[in-house]
């Protein structure tokens, strides 16, 4: 793939990253408003603020951020210590998301609002991995990966692995590449 399609998918995925933490943080926020509507009115805007938050930026913003991002793993060499854990820290992003939304649909009346103790530890479950992950990028700091398999470390290693776990033989040189293994057939003997 030729440098300026690759330039090109790493600023989609800046700006969906983009989107998406700034998405969880607005949500984070709208969730603290919760405790200060006492209004029907107010509520229900709160509410269609809350929904188009999630499904129309927290969502796209969430999902054009990890498929751009795996397409990068495949197409730059991305495979070093630190990117294992910024994984981790995008895993942390997306239980944050589904955490919030989950608390967010649980607020359907106009005086709910969340518990004080999921409000005082939302900001930090959003900035903590949001942070760790830009950090992790910014720096790209020398993480040794001895500690993981040996399939994880290497280009093409989790193909060997699958290939002794699972019943499907793959191979690089038949089409399909990967075919269901073939039962081996026994024939009913004519001897009576």
């Amino acid at each position: 793939m030729a440098w300026r399609s690759v330039a090109w998918l790493k600023f989609l995925h800046v700006g969906a990253i983009a989107v998406w933490c700034a998405g969880l943080l607005y949500l984070v926020a709208l969730l603290a408003l919760h405790r200060r509507i006492e209004a029907r009115h107010e509520f229900i805007g709160l509410r269609r603020a809350t929904r188009f938050t999630h499904v129309v930026l927290l969502a796209p913003g969430g999902a054009l951020a990890i498929v751009t991002g795996t397409a990068l793993l495949f197409l730059v060499d991305a495979l070093h210590g630190w990117m294992f854990l910024k994984l981790a820290g995008v895993g942390g992003l997306v239980v944050a998301q589904l955490w919030l939304g989950h608390v967010a649909n649980g607020l359907v009346e106009p005086r709910s609002q969340p518990p004080r103790w999921l409000r005082s530890i939302a900001l930090p479950a959003v900035l903590v991995p949001m942070f760790a992950i830009l950090w992790l990028v910014l720096s790209e700091p020398e993480i040794e990966v001895g500690g993981l398999p040996a399939a994880l470390a290497e280009p093409g290693g989790l193909q060997d692995w699958v290939s002794r776990v699972t019943p499907i033989r793959c191979s690089n040189t038949s089409f399909p590449p990967c075919q269901p293994a073939k039962p081996t057939e026994t024939k009913p003997s004519t001897d009576r």
